[in-house]
């Protein structure tokens, strides 16, 4: 007999790896969404120094927006039926809001590319690219709450069944865009020390929910705390995963 794989991981039960596309698809959506947001905040701030930070930023941004959705089809075992969402819309349930906000964004963002893209080579800027960057973000904010509530609101995934999911999951994604851009901008001390500053900050929040989270007298808290009790994996991933809070302290090198 074939044995199934499982996989395991630290806010969720251990699961079949058909449900792998669901999840890496959110862990895309995460990282485009929390993308966005950062850019946004650059293109607002009006800098000039930020525009490189901004441009390499929307780059990773693109790329995961482009591979989320390509990750959902895969979950959706038959990628046809997606018109259904717009035939017959259920406005009701936290499903078909996903298939308005994330061709939205994904539009949004890449028009936004292209005119930063027009703006590297002509020193042009178009006076609506700020404001197509909030467009942006706003959508990034809607696709942030359809991913976590999506999850969020199944009673019969007791662990997930919190207001702490959806946080911690724009929590986790923002750690994961922090360490593409520290990698990215490694040869840039200054900005790299910025990101390592930001990111064991949200490190710092992350943790702090995911206490809360643990310890609550909730159902998905039970839960939480039942998972830790009975799985030698789930207590080896957390204290792995509170050992890595530690970060060295960042210096810029002379």
């Amino acid at each position: 007999m074939t044995q199934q794989i499982m996989i395991e991981e630290l806010v969720t039960q251990s699961q079949s790896i058909t449900w792998l596309p669901w999840a890496v698809h959110f862990f895309f959506i995460g990282i485009a969404a929390c993308g966005a947001l950062f850019a946004c905040g650059l293109r607002w701030r009006g800098d000039v120094h930020s525009a490189r930070q901004e441009h390499i930023t929307l780059i990773i941004t693109l790329t995961c927006a482009i591979t989320a959705p390509l990750a959902l089809t895969a979950d959706l075992h038959q990628p046809a039926r997606v018109w259904h969402f717009y035939a017959y819309p259920t406005p009701w349930s936290w499903m078909p809001w996903g298939a308005v906000f994330l061709p939205l964004f994904t539009l949004l963002l890449g028009i936004w590319f292209i005119a930063v893209q027009y703006n590297t080579p002509t020193g042009k800027s178009f006076a609506a690219t700020r404001w197509l960057a909030l467009f942006s973000a706003l959508a990034a904010i809607g696709l942030l709450i359809y991913t976590g509530r999506e999850a969020s609101v199944l009673k019969a995934r007791p662990i997930w069944f919190s207001y702490a999911f959806p946080i911690t999951m724009f929590l986790s994604a923002l750690q994961t865009l922090f360490a593409l851009l520290i990698f990215a901008m490694r040869q840039d001390d200054v900005w790299r020390c910025r990101l390592g500053r930001a990111q064991l900050l949200s490190l710092l929040v992350l943790a702090g929910t995911v206490t809360l989270w643990a310890t609550g007298d909730t159902v998905s808290g039970n839960a939480v705390r039942l998972w830790l009790t009975n799985s030698a994996s789930a207590r080896l991933y957390a204290g792995a995963w509170g050992r890595c809070g530690y970060a060295p302290p960042c210096s810029p090198s002379r």
